[in-house]
């Protein structure tokens, strides 16, 4: 079940609006049609771009852990190592494109 939204016009009735992922939060805040809370990985860049303000800055998402569990083999599938080396080549990146200058 997705987040619920109710907003009003300037002309015209209200409408409310379910909201089913953060993707399609992030649409309709930059739609102008909601204000909403952002994980920085969706928000950053739409801020960095001025697309997107930030009106609560001072109260950010808390950060969640990365946890990447598998049980231990002597030898990991290629498709478990693949996936481990992928994380730990974009782990990095992810954490810089979330970056919208709060951190110090």
């Amino acid at each position: 079940m997705g987040l619920g939204w109710a907003y009003h016009r300037a002309k015209g009735p209200s409408v409310h609006q379910r909201l089913s992922s953060l993707v399609r939060a992030c649409v309709r805040a930059l739609a102008n049609d909601v204000l909403t809370e952002l994980p920085p990985f969706l928000a950053a860049a739409p801020i960095q771009e001025k697309r997107l303000v930030q009106l609560l800055p001072q109260f950010p998402l808390p950060e969640q852990p990365i946890n990447l569990l598998y049980p231990s083999h002597r030898h990991p599938s290629t498709i478990v190592r693949t996936y481990l080396t992928f994380c730990q080549n974009h782990v990095p990146k992810i954490l810089h494109a979330c970056d919208i200058g709060r951190r110090p």
